[in-house]
C-alpha cells in the first residue's frame, strides 16, 4: 500500500469520525422525538424508541407550532428576497460604476459587518418602540431587510465578470437593467444561491431580535415560540419540544440539498477573496 493510498484512507476514516460526530446529536432528536414522554426520560437511555408514536408532532403542531412556523416562514423569506434584490443593485454599483466616494462606501460595509447585531438592540428597540413597531411581524424583519454581508459577496462575484461583456451588452441596445438581468445575473448565480440561503438560516434560526421585540403568542417565531415551550412549567411536553426540535431543522436540511452544489461551486472557485 503506497503512502498516498494511506493518506486517502486515513482522511476518509477521518471524515467519518467527523460527520458521526455531527450526526449524533441530530440522530438523537430525530429518534427521539417518535418516544413517548416516558422514554424520554427513560435510564438507561436508549436510542432508538422501543415504542414508536408520532403523537408529539400532532402535540407540537397544535401548541400554536403552526403558526410559529408561519412567522418563521414570513419574517425568514421576505429579508431573502429583499437582501437579494438590494444586494445586486448595490453591488453592482460598487463594482462596475464610477462614482466620488465609492471606497468610502465599501469601506463602511466592511465595518458594519464587523459590528454584531447585540450591541445595537438597545437603540433599535427604542427606535421601534417609537414607531409603534413592538410585537410585529414587521418590526421582526425589517432590520434584516438588507444585507451589508449580502452586498459585499454580490460585489466580490460581479468585480470577476469582464468589463468588456458590459460594454458589449451596452452597445447592443441594453439598459441597466437588461445588462443586469442577461449579463449580471447568469454570471453570479451560485452567489445568489449563497445569499439567499446563508440569509433565510440567519433568520430562521434569529432569537435574540425576535426574543426581544415579541411579548404575546401571536407573532413569535418558531425558535422562540420552542424556547417558551421550554419555559412552560405547567404545560411542558418534552416530546413535543423534540417534535418541534426536528420540524425546525427540516428547512435547513431541505436548503442544503437543494443547493449544496451552489454551495460547493463557490467554495471551489474562492468566490471570495
Amino acid at each position: 500500500m503506497t503512502t498516498t493510498t494511506t493518506q486517502r484512507y486515513v482522511s476518509f476514516v477521518l471524515l467519518l469520525l467527523g460527520i458521526a460526530f455531527l450526526a449524533f446529536p441530530l440522530l438523537i432528536l430525530l429518534f427521539s422525538s417518535f418516544k413517548p414522554n416516558v422514554e424520554v426520560y427513560a435510564f438507561p437511555f436508549r436510542f432508538f424508541p422501543e415504542r414508536w408514536t408520532i403523537a408529539n408532532y400532532f402535540s407540537a403542531w397544535s401548541s400554536n407550532l403552526d403558526r410559529y412556523a408561519w412567522n418563521s416562514v414570513v419574517t425568514s423569506a421576505i429579508p431573502t428576497l429583499t437582501s437579494i434584490v438590494f444586494g445586486i443593485l448595490a453591488a453592482y454599483a460598487l463594482a462596475k460604476m464610477s462614482f466620488l466616494g465609492k471606497g468610502l462606501i465599501l469601506k463602511f460595509i466592511v465595518l458594519m459587518m464587523l459590528v454584531p447585531l447585540d450591541i445595537l438592540v438597545v437603540p433599535m428597540f427604542q427606535l421601534f418602540k417609537s414607531f409603534q413597531l413592538l410585537d410585529t411581524l414587521s418590526g421582526i424583519l425589517i432590520p434584516g431587510l438588507m444585507s451589508a454581508f449580502g452586498v459585499f459577496l454580490m460585489r466580490q462575484f460581479m468585480v470577476q465578470i469582464p468589463d468588456e461583456l458590459i460594454e458589449a451588452a451596452r452597445i447592443d441596445g441594453c439598459g441597466l437593467a437588461g445588462i443586469i438581468v442577461r449579463v449580471v445575473l447568469p454570471n453570479i448565480k451560485p452567489g445568489i444561491a449563497v445569499l439567499g440561503i446563508t440569509t433565510f438560516l440567519s433568520n430562521w434560526n434569529a432569537f435574540t431580535w425576535p426574543f426581544i421585540i415579541t411579548s404575546g403568542d401571536t407573532n413569535k417565531t418558531l425558535a422562540v415560540g420552542l424556547a417558551s415551550m421550554v419555559t412552560s412549567i405547567n404545560n411542558f411536553n418534552p416530546g413535543a419540544l423534540l417534535a418541534g426540535g426536528v420540524i425546525m431543522i427540516v428547512p435547513v436540511f431541505g436548503l442544503f440539498v437543494l443547493f449544496q452544489k451552489s454551495i460547493t461551486q463557490v467554495y471551489l472557485t474562492a468566490g471570495i477573496k
